[in-house]
């Protein structure tokens, strides 16, 4: 078995263990409250769970391809890893002058 790089694989298991039972224990003590901090009851509506749904769907599935976007870039036109990384930032900081163009608090009307 792979070693991580916080020691042994039962150390993430632990971890995944430890965030689901935090997880559960959220969800039990905003069952009690009358305005929760997990609203579990809107997952009874169809269209609200459908969206949670896909948008844990296309997170999981995009999260992969940025990781493993770099190297493929660099095996299709052999660039050093420098350049790839620096294609990358490059898109992230033309979004970072959008955000600063068009700053958050600003009202849409």
């Amino acid at each position: 078995m792979a070693e991580t790089h916080g020691g042994g694989a039962w150390f993430g298991s632990a971890e995944l263990v430890l965030a689901a039972l935090t997880g559960a224990a959220l969800i039990r003590r905003s069952n009690a409250q009358p305005r929760p901090l997990v609203p579990i009851d809107l997952l009874k509506n169809k269209l609200f769970a459908m969206s949670g749904v896909t948008s844990i769907a296309s997170l999981s599935a995009q999260m992969p391809a940025f990781v493993s976007l770099p190297p493929t870039l660099d095996q299709a036109g052999q660039e050093i890893p420098a350049s790839s990384a620096a294609r990358l930032a490059g898109v992230a900081g033309r979004r970072i002058k959008l955000s600063r163009r068009f700053p958050a608090d600003r009202s849409l009307r």
